[in-house]
């Protein structure tokens, strides 16, 4: 987790410093917030789904966050940094894919398979 806030920080930054240069100064406080934001996001997903005894709703709630997170950081990389080859596609493949996540979960959450016999 500590590699998560490190790497949210040094991309943070990263972005700081190119909307500065690009003249968008005012864009650089709610970059930050939402940057804050979807890292709490991440950690919040990853620390409330540690049960490792089965339970398919943890397994799928651990990792409907990376999706997210990695859709946002192609995002603003791609818009603040330096264009990313196929970037908006990747960042429509990584959000689609957090929304399949978050569906699978509340489906296997309703359908009582939240849990492995």
């Amino acid at each position: 987790m500590a590699l998560i806030l490190a790497l949210s920080a040094a991309c943070l930054a990263t972005d700081r410093r190119r909307v500065r240069q690009k003249g968008l100064k005012r864009l650089e406080i709610p970059i930050v917030v939402y940057g804050t934001v979807i890292t709490l996001m991440l950690l919040s997903a990853l620390l409330t789904s540690t049960d490792l005894t089965g339970n398919l709703r943890g397994r799928f709630g651990q990792r409907r966050g990376h999706p997210f997170y990695s859709s946002d950081v192609v995002l603003a990389w791609n818009k603040f940094v330096t264009p990313i080859k196929n970037g908006r596609l990747l960042n429509m493949i990584l959000y689609h894919s957090g929304q399949f996540t978050l569906i699978a979960g509340v489906l296997l959450q309703f359908m009582g398979l939240e849990t492995i016999a």
